[in-house]
């Protein structure tokens, strides 16, 4: 008799004191939640935050009376730490806004926030671009490669880092890799519309393929320059520059109706004035003289005598062709 009365009173015991700690555990749930909307409303972020998972941890242990709690506490979660991202991102310190900012995406999509979880996904690859435009000014191109590379692969169609990642790669005089990422970067902007970045990238290409094809020309590599402006002309069918060259390395090669034809294009589509439009004259003169038509080289000279060309065309007007001899 003893003995079941004393398991009796024990068992009471249990009971008594469970129910006392499950009523006291719901308050301090309401408490704690309290507390963490309060330290919100302060911009406490952080603190309300640490408060907000305590009352889920709470929660649980109460059990289904603490449910409706719970997911308000779970409401507010999402957007704390996007403001904690924000905070941090305020501070500059980038790589910390990318690890809170992926944080916020992983807290927002446990617990159904779509629309903070779309937003933290579309902050990170721009922060990733961030860090790739900083890493590109200190000239530290193996960095900025792997942020710009981060950057596209949250993001297959940012336009902005295929580009920068052509830029990169000419520095580092990668041709064909930089002219791959550019025609990325061409081929998304015309897809979204974006003419301007698309034209952006398109000048980019073309004026890599300038440059090397002039030292080529330098070198006397003039089929090799020949090959490098063609390919420039598939990003700018209208650049002045490019056709001048073209004029230049054909005059070198002594294939003067190919020189005379581009000299003309480049005349086209100049947009300058007479000093500008000189040295095209000049290649076109020497066109028409290696070709033994003399009037339309001594027309072609006359137009080329402006600035830095008035000397040599004068002296091929003068001494080589006495254009004003009958």
């Amino acid at each position: 008799m003893k003995i079941v009365t004393k398991i009796f009173f024990t068992v009471l015991f249990v009971l008594t004191v469970s129910a006392t700690t499950f009523a006291q555990t719901y308050e301090d749930a309401v408490k704690t939640f309290n507390e963490g909307y309060q330290f919100a409303k302060d911009g406490d972020n952080d603190k309300a935050k640490s408060k907000f998972f305590e009352v889920i941890s709470i929660s649980e242990k109460v059990g289904e009376q603490a449910n409706e709690i719970k997911k308000k506490a779970q409401d507010q979660i999402p957007s704390l730490q996007y403001k904690i991202a924000g905070a941090i991102y305020k501070g500059k310190d980038v790589p910390g806004a990318i690890v809170a900012f992926t944080e916020a995406a992983s807290l927002a999509e446990k617990f159904g926030d779509k629309n903070i979880e779309n937003r933290s996904k579309g902050v990170i690859p721009k922060l990733h671009y961030t860090m790739g435009n900083s890493f590109l000014k200190q000239e530290k191109l193996d960095q900025a490669i792997e942020s710009y590379q981060s950057a596209i692969a949250l993001d297959a169609n940012y336009e902005k880092a295929y580009y920068q990642l052509g830029l990169v790669y000419k520095m580092k005089d990668e041709m064909e890799k930089s002219l791959e990422f550019f025609d990325k970067a061409i081929e998304i902007g015309l897809a979204s519309n974006d003419k301007t970045a698309a034209h952006e990238a398109e000048d980019a290409a073309r004026d890599m393929l300038l440059v090397k094809a002039v030292k080529q020309t330098e070198s006397k590599r003039f089929d090799s320059a020949i090959e490098l402006l063609n390919k420039a002309i598939n990003y700018d069918n209208e650049s002045a520059n490019v056709y001048y060259r073209l004029a230049e390395a054909y005059n070198k090669k002594s294939i003067t109706d190919l020189a005379i034809e581009y000299a003309n294009k480049a005349l086209q589509f100049e947009k300058g004035g007479k000093t500008d439009r000189a040295k095209i004259w000049y290649e076109l003169g020497y066109a028409y003289k290696l070709k033994g038509n003399k009037s339309a080289a001594c027309e072609a000279f006359e137009q080329a005598a402006f600035g830095q060309f008035k000397t040599v065309a004068e002296h091929e007007m003068s001494y080589e062709l006495k254009c004003k001899q009958n």
